[in-house]
Formats: C-alpha cells, sequence, structure tokens
C-alpha cells in the first residue's frame, strides 16, 4: 500500500496556503509530490485556471481539506481481509 492511498485530499474544495512571505493563496490543489512520505511540494489551480508550484520551503502553513473517503470514521468502513482465527 502506498502512502498516496493513504492520505488523500480533496480536489474540489478551496484550499489555503500561506507563504512565508506573507502572501496567502487559495485555490484548488492539483497535485501534491511527496518525498518519503513528506509534501516536497504543492501545485494550487487558482480562480483564473492558472496552476502555480510552491515547494514546501516557502511555505509557512496550509489548510488542505481531506477528501470524502477520510471523512469517513475508520470504523464505518469495510474491511478488505478477514482473519483466519478467531477471538
Amino acid at each position: 500500500m502506498k502512502i498516496n492511498d493513504l492520505i488523500s485530499f480533496s480536489r474540489k474544495k478551496t484550499a489555503y496556503v500561506t507563504l512565508k512571505s506573507g502572501k496567502q493563496i487559495e485555490g484548488q490543489i492539483s497535485d501534491v509530490d511527496r518525498k518519503k512520505g513528506l509534501i516536497g511540494e504543492i501545485t494550487i489551480r487558482t480562480e483564473n485556471n492558472k496552476k502555480k508550484k510552491y515547494p514546501a520551503s516557502e511555505i509557512r502553513s496550509m489548510y488542505i481539506p481531506q477528501s470524502g473517503i477520510d471523512e469517513i470514521p475508520k470504523s464505518k468502513r469495510k474491511r478488505r481481509w478477514r482473519c483466519c482465527c478467531s477471538f
């Protein structure tokens, strides 16, 4: 299982990013590049449909809304495996 399968984000909801320069950016996340499980770079699509990449070193803080599947409590999800032992 890949880390991308475990952590997902909404591509439809608005994300908020604050850069170290103080600039605030709002837009939809189109891509998140991860390196060893950490965010290395994000690509944001703004209102005028322009895409811009921001490396993690330029970002002070951000809010990326989670996807719909991550909002479901884990206890409500169906398990894909069964244990051969009974407890």
